[in-house]
């Protein structure tokens, strides 16, 4: 339909707006109960494959680029930017990455449902000096290397405390002690909050949903990170949805991979269509080889 401009393919990304997926995750109903959103405590789940992969394509994709701050957005609501964050953190930790979880969205915080814990004290806190970091930053007992910081009181201005000199002393303040700080941010065509916090992290990484977001707001989004000097790392194709149903098939030797099973082709059938992982196309290995040699190439001229 030439009238749908909903982002569909990797490949449509790449071509239009030159930008790099960095993984699939699957379509899943909202789960029930406490931390239903936290698919990644499941190490062993499809879904958590998911974002392993998401964390093995991004620490391979800078490898010549220090990556430590990750500002986490979208560029419209409700595309899943909360849930992601939360996911490649608990991703990173697994890694045995000391990492520090951040909720930067002042307008509508939500990492302390998704966790579980309540926000009376956090980051609004910090940036006016109303509290120290041992009130603020919580381990999260499950995930060994996860801590959390809520986003705390919401504050009558948060864009001047996202910029302002105090946000850059705590930052500088929390590489100290952890190696990846990521900050869940709001929508980047909603406020300018992600913006600020992009201009000097990084890295950016945008969620898009597949057949929701549309190429028009996503390349504004683009042009915004763009206009500051943000580094935008790539997409996380997000609520992806098996095409067929939810019947899938493996090649033969993959059947039920990771179990004891039968050779040959395999068919298994799952109610949970976040079992779904595209194939990765040859386009897309050549854009990750791309992106992969631009870090280098920029990480050669900085020292030239």
């Amino acid at each position: 339909d030439y009238l749908d401009q909903s982002i569909k393919s990797d490949e449509e990304l790449t071509e239009r707006l030159g930008l790099m997926t960095l993984a699939h995750i699957g379509f899943a109903p909202a789960g029930k109960g406490k931390r239903a959103e936290l698919v990644a405590l499941d190490g062993q789940s499809p879904a958590s494959e998911a974002y392993k992969a998401l964390r093995t394509n991004l620490l391979f994709s800078t490898i010549d680029h220090e990556l430590k701050t990750i500002v986490l957005t979208s560029a419209a609501p409700g595309e899943g930017k909360s849930r992601t964050a939360s996911n490649l953190a608990i991703a990173l930790a697994h890694a045995g990455q000391r990492t520090l979880l951040i909720d930067a969205d002042f307008r509508r915080p939500s990492l302390h449902r998704i966790f579980g814990r309540i926000r009376n004290v956090g980051l609004s806190n910090l940036t006016v000096q109303d509290a120290d970091e041992r009130e603020a930053i919580t381990a999260v007992e499950e995930v060994p290397n996860l801590w959390l910081m809520t986003s705390g009181p919401i504050p009558p201005n948060p864009s001047e405390l996202l910029g302002s000199g105090r946000m850059k002393e705590l930052i500088a303040q929390m590489l100290s002690h952890f190696t990846h700080v990521i900050f869940d941010t709001p929508p980047i065509n909603a406020v300018t909050d992600a913006v600020i916090l992009a201009a000097s992290a990084d890295g950016t990484i945008v969620v898009v949903e597949q057949g929701r977001t549309t190429f028009p707001t996503l390349r504004h989004a683009k042009q915004m990170l763009d206009r500051v000097g943000g580094h935008t790392l790539g997409v996380v194709m997000n609520k992806v949805r098996a095409s067929g149903g939810s019947s899938y098939s493996y090649a033969y030797g993959y059947g039920n991979y990771g179990s004891k099973s039968n050779q040959g082709t395999t068919t298994v059938r799952s109610a949970d269509p976040s079992a779904f992982q595209p194939r990765i196309t040859h386009r897309e290995r050549l854009a990750r080889i791309a992106l992969r040699l631009f870090w280098r190439l920029r990480s050669d001229l900085d020292r030239s």
